[in-house]
């Protein structure tokens, strides 16, 4: 269900898959296997590891992407790198985005998946396009449309159905009896 309230929170005019939600799609793939190995490996190994080998991670699949978007000529209006990098907004928005948005948010993922099961996180990151909504309706003055509400009831029907309508019981631990030694 909430696969299908994505579709419908992010499909354009007309009800038809373009190239931008295949790559979405592959993108939703890396972060289920991303999010499963996590709820693997970060209960075996310290967070802040995990979390240096993660931005490491991400550093080197961004440097293929920029070669990639650089050979592909896809920035050719852009302006060059150097003179970008002269600009104390762009290193701003590079030290939050590398400090905050990364950094801190992988440590504080895998800190909390030592706690819940993955797939308690993934439906908790299923709200990130929800919040995107609410947030560009509050700050873009944006409007979802008929089909985005549908989408938002989908997502949060699917969350609710896999939260209520199964009889699991989730044992919680305190995060110092599952650190490792």
């Amino acid at each position: 269900m909430a696969t299908i309230g994505l579709y419908f929170l992010t499909v354009g005019d007309k009800l038809e898959i373009n190239k931008g939600d295949i790559l979405v799609a592959i993108s939703a793939l890396c972060y289920a296997v991303h999010i499963t190995m996590m709820g693997k490996y970060s209960r075996r190994f310290s967070a802040i590891p995990l979390s240096i080998v993660q931005l490491g991670a991400v550093a080197c699949y961004s440097a293929l992407a920029a070669c990639f978007e650089s050979s592909a000529q896809m920035n050719a209006h852009y302006e060059p790198l150097i003179v970008q990098l002269s600009h104390w907004n762009v290193i701003g928005a590079i030290l939050y985005s590398g400090i905050f948005a990364s950094a801190f948010a992988y440590y504080v993922q895998t800190a909390s998946q030592r706690l819940l099961e993955p797939d308690k996180v993934a439906l908790t990151f299923a709200l990130e396009p929800i919040i995107a909504h609410v947030a560009a309706f509050i700050f873009l003055a944006e409007h979802i449309g008929v089909k985005g509400w549908l989408g938002c009831c989908l997502i949060i029907a699917g969350m609710l159905y896999s939260e209520l309508g199964t009889k699991r019981v989730t044992k919680m631990r305190a995060l110092d009896q599952v650190a490792s030694s």
